[in-house]
């Protein structure tokens, strides 16, 4: 047997994240995750808050929040549109109702 130390890898140590969006998306998430930051230095401690946990460990929460942002102009437009397309209705339901009308 070797002398040299055993090398062990955990998962945390293996994934990564990869930031799909543009330079200026991800600009605007570090802005945000800076504001939200609440992790603590001192003594020989460190912790790491869950904003920084999730850009550092959550590929499935990045790629939801780009998709949320890139969505978001949209939503709101069609939020207050004066303009409503007619609802779909069970065949028939319409022949019903005229023959009631008359």
């Amino acid at each position: 047997m070797s002398d040299a130390p055993r090398q062990t890898l955990e998962k945390e140590d293996i994934m990564t994240v990869t930031w799909h969006g543009s330079a200026a998306e991800y600009r605007d998430l570090v802005r945000g995750v800076g504001r939200n930051c609440c992790c603590e230095y001192g003594m020989n401690v460190r912790t790491c808050c869950s904003a920084h946990r999730m850009i550092n460990e959550d590929q499935r929460a990045l790629d939801g929040l780009l998709f949320a942002r890139r969505m978001a102009d949209r939503l709101r437009s069609e939020e207050w549109m004066e303009t409503r397309e007619a609802v779909a209705a069970p065949s028939g339901v319409f022949h019903q109702q005229l023959r009631l009308s008359e």
